[in-house]
């Protein structure tokens, strides 16, 4: 619904948000760019706001899309806001995003389609480490991709 969209953040990479329609989009769009080359504590601060104010924030934990749509490594980013700001991740698979748009091209495939699965989420606790909530979010996307 709109109000979801609405109190939803997005994590992208700067460059991908750079463009005048692109940034218009970004800007308009609740979209934090994250500065490769620069200091991330101001974007990654920017989204433990959001997500103490009860906010959701949508980050693709590999960080960008692979060469031949195997599943990448996960960068710690994300786990690491669940065990700071105490908020659950909730894992996604996406199963099909490759044949609609593989890297390197523009437009998408006519005629693919992406399939959502939510899995339940995974809540940070005393025991729960950063690394121990990516490897837990990372063995149950697999097992979801795995599962199709």
């Amino acid at each position: 619904d709109g109000k979801r969209y609405h109190d939803t953040y997005f994590y992208a990479i700067s460059k991908f948000v750079d463009g005048p329609i692109s940034g218009y989009l970004a800007r308009h769009h609740n979209v934090v760019a994250m500065e490769l080359n620069g200091d991330l504590r101001e974007s990654i601060g920017l989204l433990e706001s959001a997500l103490k104010d009860g906010k959701s924030v949508a980050i693709f934990p590999e960080g960008t899309r692979s060469m031949d749509g195997s599943m990448g490594e996960f960068h710690l980013t994300f786990a690491q806001l669940s065990v700071n700001a105490q908020v659950p991740v909730v894992p996604v698979v996406i199963d099909g995003a490759f044949d609609v748009l593989p890297r390197g091209k523009s437009l998408p495939a006519c005629g693919k389609t992406v399939k959502l699965t939510f899995l339940p989420p995974i809540t940070p606790d005393a025991n729960k480490t950063a690394e121990a909530i990516l490897h837990e979010t990372r063995e149950n996307i697999q097992a979801g991709l795995e599962k199709k």
